[in-house]
């Protein structure tokens, strides 16, 4: 699982309220900051992020029963619509006869 967008209070709330709220378990969670440069912006062609600070939420999620991965996903996309971020949920392998994703 991971969620990047434009630092501000409240996207880490809605990230693990969403995911709560589909039966997941946040197993390992990690943060960063990331600061946009006006010459990164640059090479990226999105002048108007230059001097913008970023907020980046990786980890592992896993729930007990088999989670309906379409409807998360669904969730993820109304989430990415509300919040302006992107957010990535991509299934792997068992751990722990739970059912996980990155």
């Amino acid at each position: 699982m991971r969620l990047t967008g434009e630092a501000r209070p409240g996207l880490l709330f809605a990230l693990s309220e969403l995911l709560a709220s589909h039966g997941l378990n946040i197993e390992h969670l990690q943060t960063e900051r990331h600061y946009r440069s006006g010459g990164e912006a640059l090479k990226l062609g999105d002048y108007r992020t230059a001097g913008q600070v970023f907020f980046t939420a990786s980890g592992r999620v896993s729930a007990p029963r088999g989670p309906n991965v379409k409807a998360v996903q669904a969730s993820l996309k109304e989430l990415e619509q509300d919040q302006n971020v992107v957010a990535v949920l991509e299934p792997t392998s068992r751990l722990r006869s739970m059912d996980s994703f990155r």
